[in-house]
């Protein structure tokens, strides 16, 4: 876990700046942290894809491939959905044998990794059905997501702490607390990409390495205004 440093300015509430004489100092300022876990579930982005010289015969294979492929997830108890179908004509430019193109995209979710070399040696192997890219995620993101807003928060208040201090004041009660909404996952969608293709077509087997995985990690920031107490002119 890690957190960056505070960021922070002195203010009276809503005007940027110190406060005068009589009126509350406040001291606003800007906390940041993560917290990150190794992934534990992955989806793996598949596409099924054909090629004919006319639509029929591009349609045609097409569902036999999907069909193929449904048979091969449901055999492997894979969870997955099934994305809109998309079609291309050429046209006469295009090399008739292939100047129609259908294809979808099917996204399994997978929470068991171990299932996961298998699964891709799988797909490989069957024909027209090919890899895009996987994604890593993490099953307790909003456990995390807290655990970082509680860091946040604590990093913004040493930081209000050192304000304070330097100007021979105590940290007073909070006055307000604000989301700036510029957290997030890092990596988002954490990507692995693959070159391969179904198989027949031109391109190295992409080879799993789950080792290499990295955490995902996940940023809170908050911005949080403190009163400073006692007297800086004493």
């Amino acid at each position: 876990m890690s957190s960056g440093p505070g960021q922070g300015q002195l203010s009276d509430p809503g005007q940027g700046r110190l406060s005068g004489p009589g009126r509350e100092a406040v001291a606003t300022v800007t906390g940041s942290a993560y917290a990150e876990a190794m992934p534990d579930r992955a989806r793996l982005h598949l596409r099924v894809q054909v090629a004919g010289p006319s639509e029929k015969a591009a349609t045609d294979a097409f569902a036999h491939a999907l069909a193929g492929a449904r048979s091969l997830l449901d055999e492997l108890g894979c969870t997955y959905t099934v994305g809109s179908v998309s079609s291309w004509d050429g046209g006469r430019e295009q090399e008739k044998r292939s100047r129609h193109q259908v294809w979808s995209q099917i996204v399994v979710t997978v929470t068991d990794l171990d299932l996961l070399p298998r699964l891709t040696e799988r797909v490989l192997e069957t024909e027209r059905l090919g890899v895009d890219h996987l994604e890593w995620e993490v099953s307790n993101l909003r456990e995390l997501r807290r655990e970082a807003r509680v860091k946040a928060i604590a990093e913004a208040r040493e930081a209000a702490k050192d304000y304070a201090a330097a100007l021979g004041l105590r940290l007073g009660p909070v006055v307000g607390v604000s989301d700036p909404g510029s957290g997030g996952v890092h990596p988002m969608g954490v990507r692995q990409s693959f070159a391969a293709r179904a198989k027949g077509e031109a391109g190295d087997r992409p080879q799993l390495d789950l080792s290499s995985t990295e955490p995902v990690r996940v940023e809170g920031m908050v911005t949080v205004s403190f009163v400073l107490e006692g007297d800086s002119s004493q």
